[in-house]
């Protein structure tokens, strides 16, 4: 075997998906097998009781009952790979993270009060029975700049007059789960202190605040001089100081990795302890992101919409499971507009801007339609992506918007317990399909119209490889939550702009 280059392993080199998986015991499993040589063909050896071999679909299926560590192989020509499987019934992120957090609403205005509104109004509004519980505090709580003399972190005396473990204890005592945020550099994104070299001293006072996630960004470890940060080994390396330091306090942090996906996190975040992460640039509140006309691949600097993310999307299927997500960042649907982080879709808009809709140079901006709000819930859900609200749920929030972030059929998709994201199948006549295999043996299927203008689509289902040829399948319409009749051969579709349907099939037997 040829030498691999300093960090790498041999997975990263010979396979194109997840080499560590994970899964709830006695439930359905899947493991899609994709390689970086396409023109090999891969196969699998000594698989654990319960599994068994997809050659057709080229993935590892089946239910393992028995709790334990497993290992299999994927042999790809002269390489052979060993897949590692945890079976348990006690994994920190069995399906993906709900809940919310405080920035593209409130930025540096984030306090006690808010937190404790915030965590009243999700139970009032039904969003804690929809299964929000994760709350979190994003960027600029800090005390100021500086760290204290005493290098211990503390809050803004101000905003949280009665500290931190007064706000993990009020979100506990309501059944939430209370989330805090840092960097693994010496500065946070809006310039507050960061836990680089302070990550033990960091983590022990996360954890007598009785903190349960830490948002872990990435922002100005350039700065560090500790080596190329887009390298996998200088973030593993950083990310893993912290997840020790976590570990230390004897208290379960989960580690969520803000990283944006530079260094492409779902191939190792595993080793780092981190059950998800960011895996695209920072989402705004709109379908299209801002490029510049000097780099018009670059779609993070004023943001990116739902359109960039679902074109960024594709390949990201074969490293999505149980403990194993990748983030396409906060939920936008419900600003309408009315935010701050969510509106920096221009470069010249800055943080300190005024409440309320944004308007430059005559245009209006109100942030995503209502048909573009219900495709980015969808396809999050298709994604197994978590579902983090940041829109303020203090606020008004319509009707419409509300029924869709409590959609208890989409939601099922999202929180499905095998923790499958949706395959993307193809692109054709502007129309996108996705199709995601669910542990009951169903299958999700989406169809996003891509253009900017009402089209029609023919739904065909000879391109879901996951169905079975000559099988009838009924259709429920998830968006509307109603029966849609059969599936047994093409049926034709209108949609609107940016619109989606998104269905689950079952077989009529």
């Amino acid at each position: 075997m040829a030498a691999l280059a300093v960090g790498a392993s041999a997975s990263a080199r010979v396979l194109d998906s997840s080499d560590r998986t994970f899964s709830l015991p006695g439930v359905r499993y899947m493991h899609k097998i994709r390689l970086s040589d396409t023109t090999l063909t891969p196969r699998v050896e000594k698989l654990p009781e319960g599994l068994r071999w997809n050659d057709r679909r080229k993935l590892v299926e089946g239910t393992v009952a028995a709790e334990g560590d497993y290992v299999y192989n994927v042999i790809a020509g002269a390489d052979t790979v060993p897949v590692h499987l945890t079976v348990s019934s006690s994994l920190p992120m069995p399906t993906p993270m709900m809940g919310w957090l405080s920035w593209n609403v409130v930025l540096s205005n984030v306090s006690e009060s808010l937190l404790r509104e915030t965590a009243d109004a999700m139970h009032d509004k039904g969003l804690y029975d929809a299964g929000y519980r994760w709350l979190g505090i994003d960027d600029d709580w800090h005390c100021g700049a500086e760290r204290p003399a005493d290098s211990i972190p503390a809050p803004d005396p101000v905003r949280f007059p009665h500290g931190m473990k007064a706000v993990g204890d009020y979100l506990h005592e309501r059944d939430l789960k209370f989330g805090i945020y840092s960097t693994a550099a010496l500065r946070t994104c809006d310039n507050k202190f960061g836990s680089y070299l302070f990550e033990d001293i960091d983590a022990r006072a996360y954890a007598d605040w009785g903190v349960d996630f830490l948002k872990y960004d990435y922002c100005w470890v350039p700065e560090l001089n500790i080596g190329d940060y887009t390298t996998q080994e200088v973030a593993l390396d950083l990310y893993s100081r912290m997840r020790r330091a976590l570990d230390k306090t004897g208290r379960p942090i989960v580690l969520y990795m803000c990283e944006w996906g530079t260094t492409r996190p779902w191939e190792w975040a595993h080793k780092a302890g981190a059950p998800m992460w960011r895996a695209t640039h920072d989402h705004r509140d709109g379908w299209y992101g801002r490029r510049l006309n000097t780099d018009p691949d670059n779609t993070h600097l004023g943001g990116q919409g739902v359109f960039d993310i679902m074109n960024h999307w594709r390949h990201f299927s074969q490293y999505t499971g149980v403990n194993h997500f990748n983030d396409a960042d906060m939920l936008c649907i419900g600003i309408r507009g009315r935010g701050k982080a969510s509106n920096l879709l221009l470069l010249d808009v800055t943080y300190n801007r005024p409440e309320g809709v944004f308007e430059k140079d005559g245009q209006r901006y109100t942030g995503m339609d209502t048909e573009e709000a219900r495709t980015e819930f969808a396809m999050w859900c298709m994604w197994s992506s978590p579902l983090i609200l940041s829109l303020d749920v203090r606020d008004y929030i319509s009707p419409g918007d509300l029924a869709v972030i409590t959609n208890p059929e989409l939601i099922a998709i999202n929180q499905d317990p095998m923790g499958q994201s949706a395959d993307f199948v193809h692109e054709r006549d502007g129309f996108q399909l996705w199709v995601k295999d669910l542990a009951d043996g169903g299958v999700a299927v989406a169809v996003v119209n891509m253009n900017d203008t009402a089209a029609d689509y023919t739904l065909d289902p000879a391109d879901i490889e996951a169905l079975e040829a000559g099988t009838a399948y009924t259709l429920r319409n998830l968006m509307e939550r109603s029966d849609d009749g059969r599936l047994d051969g093409p049926r034709k579709l209108s949609l609107a702009p940016h619109a989606c349907k998104v269905w689950r099939l079952a077989p009529v037997r």
